[in-house]
């Protein structure tokens, strides 16, 4: 590593403060485009909803073996740990904005009172009167009719500008909160308590893409190899059973077990991703997880 170091070259602040930007923007535009793709293109699966989103995690995976390649080829634009942890961090937020964080539920809601206001509901009468103007978009020219239904034209602002800002003040807001209850947490769980975080190990972990680092290491592990190629084995057979009757459902990850034949049924589900992510975390941490749930 030392003799890594020297051969070289140096790299100016601004230089690493501009990678470093443009490989968290280009995270971030992957994983939201990839996750809004899957449910509303594809009708597939909701790639976001997780502890930690695979709309994130594949991109970054790919991104951390391309920078293992970069620091074997000793590129100048092979980016160190601690700029690889600010686009980790970087893309876990921006991920959770998206589909089911915030903006799926949020522009429907606000979109919502005034088009489906009716007779029947009354929410002319009981419900409009008392939200705000600068609350939600209006309908009085059919924009949230065109935003529901679709139609020509150009994207009506005007009737969105005022409440998008307010809302992201109060969201902004919100956040700041929780920013700051995690500052004052942050010193009794970090450096008293020494709490484990698994989620986020998995992610520090592949950050070590230095040559002889901890990412090269499992990718030169055959044991890795072997849990993966099984595990993976048996997801792309379920997934060929789902478009196929040629490959029988494995129901390994989830199933009804009885003691007996009139015993009620009790659900059996083997998650290979919370025994990976498990992996990392405290036995005493498991055991209070695996005695109290």
């Amino acid at each position: 590593m030392a003799e890594l170091a020297h051969t070289q070259k140096p790299i100016s602040r601004g230089l690493r403060t501009y990678r470093t930007a443009l490989a968290s923007v280009a995270m971030i535009l992957v994983s939201v485009l990839w996750n809004e793709w899957m449910p509303y293109y594809t009708s597939g699966s909701n790639i976001s909803r997780s502890h930690f989103p695979v709309a994130l995690y594949y991109p970054f995976l790919i991104l951390c073996i391309c920078n293992l390649l970069a620091n074997h080829r000793r590129s100048v634009w092979a980016l160190t740990r601690s700029e690889l942890l600010v686009v980790l961090a970087s893309g876990l937020v921006g991920i959770s904005v998206s589909y089911d964080g915030i903006s799926g539920h949020l522009i429907g809601v606000v979109a919502a009172p005034y088009y489906f206001a009716s007779t029947e509901n009354g929410w002319t009468t009981y419900l409009l009167e008392h939200i705000p103007h600068w609350q939600v978009p209006t309908n009085a020219g059919g924009e949230m009719t065109r935003f529901y239904e679709g139609g020509k034209g150009t994207f009506p602002w005007r009737v969105w500008v005022a409440p998008i800002f307010w809302w992201m003040c109060f969201l902004g807001a919100m956040g700041f909160a929780v920013f700051s209850v995690v500052v004052i947490l942050r010193k009794q769980w970090v450096d008293y308590e020494r709490l484990a975080y698994p989620l986020v190990e998995v992610g520090s972990l592949l950050t070590e893409t230095e040559p002889g680092g901890t990412l090269e290491k499992m990718l030169r592990s055959p044991l890795f190899w072997i849990a993966f190629g099984l595990v993976m084995a048996l997801k792309l057979w379920n997934i060929g059973s789902y478009f196929s009757p040629a490959f029988p459902h494995i129901s390994i990850e989830g199933m009804n077990w009885r003691a007996f034949p009139d015993f009620p049924a009790l659900p059996f589900r083997l998650s290979f991703y919370a025994i990976g992510f498990g992996y990392f975390a405290r036995l005493d941490v498991l055991y209070s997880f695996w005695f109290f749930c």
